[in-house]
């Protein structure tokens, strides 16, 4: 014969409060896991935007077609002689440098035989006599006292790469001069 047991009230009810407890817990931490994931760092996706990818330079003088042409940073001169149709037989071609990099609104003046080396560019401001930095030349550059090739050729490659300059302070701003050079430059120059 089988001897019965007694049951307690609260046994029946263990299974079922340890399964909730145990569901509770679970979700509790299924929460603060994903509130963790949820807040922390996000990646930042890192969106490079195209640059101006065109330059407009003048092309005047003994060439075939003068006019203004859009040609890329980065091309020459003769790439811009190209573009307006070739040099004229009488055109001088020892006064152009045609490997020089062009510049945003460079003109490029083509003189004939007999005429010269070459018209003066419109890069001293009629005002105060001094050299814009948008428009000047190496060459141009490298006569300014504080300016030499290599500093000459970094506010180039600077107007090409950043843009043009808005203020003279810009050849600090930018790491183009130190202090020092910057004083003997600075009441030379002109920027828009």
């Amino acid at each position: 014969m089988l001897r019965h047991m007694p049951v307690r009230s609260w046994e029946p009810l263990l299974v079922p409060a340890t399964l909730a407890a145990t569901a509770a817990a679970l979700l509790a931490l299924a929460v603060l896991a994903a509130r963790g994931w949820l807040d922390r760092p996000q990646p930042v996706q890192v969106v490079a935007l195209p640059l101006d990818s065109s330059i407009k330079v003048a092309v005047r003088g003994a060439v075939a077609a003068p006019g203004v042409y859009t040609l890329r940073p980065g091309d020459r001169v003769e790439d811009a002689l190209r573009a307006a149709g070739g040099l004229l037989p009488e055109a001088d071609e020892r006064a152009l440098n045609p490997a020089a990099r062009l510049v945003d609104e460079q003109e490029i003046w083509v003189p004939r035989l007999g005429e010269g080396a070459s018209r003066p560019l419109p890069t001293r401001s009629p005002a105060s006599g001094r050299v814009n930095l948008n428009t000047a030349t190496l060459a141009q550059l490298i006569e300014l006292p504080g300016i030499a090739e290599l500093t000459a050729q970094r506010i180039i490659e600077s107007r090409q790469r950043v843009g043009p300059f808005q203020r003279v302070e810009e050849l600090r701003e930018r790491g183009i001069m130190n202090a020092q050079n910057f004083e003997l430059v600075k009441d030379r120059v002109t920027a828009p």
